[in-house]
C-alpha cells in the first residue's frame, strides 16, 4: 500500500462560519522496523515522602533499523515528578511528590529509533502513590463569631471546622478547648467540633468568651492549629428593675405647675430593650397634684399645692420592664410660703375703761393668728397712726396706757403683720370708752 494523504477541514457552526484545513500524510510501515519497546517495573506503589532519584522502572527496546534507540517521556508527567534518562532509559523519582495532588501516575514512555525520520514505539506505565500523615489540620476560619441566650444550659453555639488533607485515619481530627473556657462553661464535641453550653449562663456576670480552639491529628498530636471563637452572650429579661435609693424630698407650696420636684431612678441589669424602664404613679386618690414622666422617671407639680390644706405626701411609684415590676414609696413634704395673711380675733374690737392717770395700765390683748409657719406666721403688732394715749407691745399685743387723756371716746387703728418675706398685714379698729372716774373732792367756786 502506497503513502496515503488525507485532508481534515474544521468549521464552526455560525452564521458566517469559520474553517480550517490541515493535510495528513500516512505512510504504511512493516511492524518489524519499529523499535521493541519493554519496561520492567521496579516499583508501581510509591509512598508520597518517596526519595528523590528512587528507581521506578527500566525502560529498554531492541531495534532493526537504525540505532541507537533514545527514550522519552511523552505525557502523564505534567509536574515533572519523573525524569527518564535518555540513553539509559532509568525512570526515576525526579521531584518530590504530594498524594493530595496526584494520587496516580499514568505515564507514556517513548522508544525512538535514530532513523529520519525516526520509528517510534510506546509504553504505558501506572503508578500508584500511597499516602503519609504529612499535613497539619487546617481551620476552615480563623475567627468564629457567635452568640448565645443566657440561661440556656446545653445550647448549641457554634460549630468549628478543621480539615486534614491526608487520608483515611490520617485525616481524623480531635477538637479540644484550650483557653477561655472561664468556669468550665462551654464544652466541645471531640470529634464534630461542636460547641454547646454546659451550663446556665449569666450574661450579667460574663457577657463575653474568648476561646481558643485547637485541632489535633488523631494520629500525631504534634500536628496541631488553633482557632479563636469570640462568644458574645445575649441578654434575657431575667433581672427586674432596681431603685437606686431610698426617695424623700420636700418642695415650696408656691412651686408653679411643671416645677421638678424629683428623679426617681431604677435601675436594670438587663441590656437594650430589656433594660428600658416605664414609670408610673399609682395611687388609691382621684387625683395627685403630680404626674410623671413615664420614661425619664421625673416628677413634677400637675396642680397648685397648699401646706395648709396638706404637708405631705407619700407617692407610690412602679418601675416596669416590660417583664418584672416593682414599686417604691416617695415622700413629698410641702414646705411653707407665706401665703396666709395675719386675722384678728375680731375686726373690731369695743373696749370699756376707766380713765386713769397710771401710765403703762394693761387695757387689753390683741390677738391675731396667721396659719403659716415659723418665721411667717409669727406676728407684730403696730398702732397706725401712733397714739398719743395708748402703746402696743409688738410682740404680745398687749395695749397699754401711755397718758392720760380727757376724752370719752377713743378710736385706734392696729395693725397685724407676719414676719415672712414679702410679709403680710391686717388692720382692725379698737373703740375704746372712757369712764370718767370719781377722783375730785367737790369745792366751792367761793366764798359765802
Amino acid at each position: 500500500m502506497g503513502e496515503v494523504t488525507i485532508t481534515v477541514v474544521v468549521k464552526d457552526m455560525g452564521d458566517d462560519p469559520k474553517m480550517d484545513s490541515t493535510t495528513i500524510t500516512i505512510r504504511p510501515q512493516r511492524t518489524s522496523d519499529f523499535p521493541v519497546i519493554t519496561v520492567d517495573v521496579k516499583k508501581s506503589l510509591l509512598s508520597e515522602d518517596e526519595e528523590v532519584g528512587t528507581l521506578v522502572a527500566v525502560v529498554s527496546a531492541e531495534q532493526y533499523r537504525v540505532g541507537p534507540v533514545s527514550f522519552y517521556l511523552v505525557s502523564g508527567n505534567s509536574e515533572e515528578e519523573f525524569d527518564l534518562n535518555e540513553q539509559s532509559g532509568s525512570l526515576t523519582v525526579q521531584n518530590p511528590l504530594d498524594y493530595e495532588t496526584n494520587k496516580e501516575f499514568n505515564l507514556l514512555l517513548e522508544a525512538r529509533d535514530g532513523g529520519f525520520p525516526p520509528f517510534s514505539s510506546y509504553a504505558e506505565v501506572h503508578i500508584n502513590i500511597s499516602d503519609i500523615n504529612d499535613n497539619y489540620p487546617v481551620f476552615n476560619q480563623s475567627e468564629y463569631m457567635c452568640k448565645v441566650f443566657e440561661n440556656l444550659p446545653e445550647s448549641l453555639v457554634c460549630d468549628v471546622l478543621a480539615i486534614d488533607a491526608d487520608s483515611g485515619s490520617y485525616g481524623q481530627v480531635l477538637y479540644y478547648i484550650t483557653e477561655g473556657n472561664l468556669d468550665e462553661a462551654f464544652i466541645i464535641d471531640i470529634n464534630t467540633g461542636i460547641l454547646r453550653t454546659a451550663k446556665s449562663l449569666d450574661r450579667e456576670t460574663t457577657a463575653n468568651y474568648n476561646l481558643t480552639i485547637e485541632a489535633r491529628d488523631a494520629n500525631d498530636h504534634r500536628h496541631t492549629s488553633t482557632a479563636l471563637v469570640f462568644i458574645c452572650i445575649l441578654d434575657m429579661n431575667d433581672h427586674a428593675p432596681r431603685f437606686t435609693q431610698i426617695f424623700l424630698t420636700e418642695i415650696p407650696e408656691d412651686a408653679p405647675v411643671g416645677y421638678t420636684i424629683i428623679q426617681i431612678t431604677a435601675a436594670d441589669e438587663d441590656v437594650g430593650v430589656n433594660a428600658l424602664i416605664t414609670y408610673m404613679l399609682l395611687s388609691k386618690e382621684e387625683e395627685l397634684p403630680f404626674k410623671i414622666d413615664k420614661t425619664k422617671g421625673t416628677i413634677v407639680v400637675a396642680h397648685s399645692l397648699d401646706r395648709e390644706t396638706r404637708d405631705h405626701y407619700i407617692v407610690t411609684v412602679n418601675a416596669n420592664d416590660s417583664s418584672w415590676s416593682v414599686s417604691t414609696d416617695v415622700t413629698i413634704d410641702i414646705s411653707d410660703a407665706n401665703d396666709n395673711v395675719p386675722v384678728f380675733s375680731e375686726p373690731t374690737y369695743s373696749v370699756t375703761i376707766t380713765e386713769t392717770k397710771a401710765r403703762e395700765v394693761f387695757v387689753m390683748k390683741l390677738a391675731a393668728t396667721d396659719s403659716d409657719l415659723g418665721p411667717n406666721s409669727q406676728i407684730l403688732y403696730f398702732i397706725e397712726p401712733p397714739s398719743e394715749v395708748f402703746l402696743v407691745n409688738a410682740t404680745t399685743g398687749d395695749v397699754l396706757t401711755k397718758q392720760h387723756s380727757l376724752n370719752a371716746y377713743i378710736m385706734l387703728q392696729v395693725t397685724a403683720k407676719d414676719k415672712g418675706f414679702p410679709s403680710f398685714s391686717t388692720e382692725a379698729e379698737i373703740y375704746f370708752i372712757v369712764i370718767n372716774e370719781n377722783q375730785h373732792t367737790p369745792y366751792f367756786p367761793e366764798t359765802f
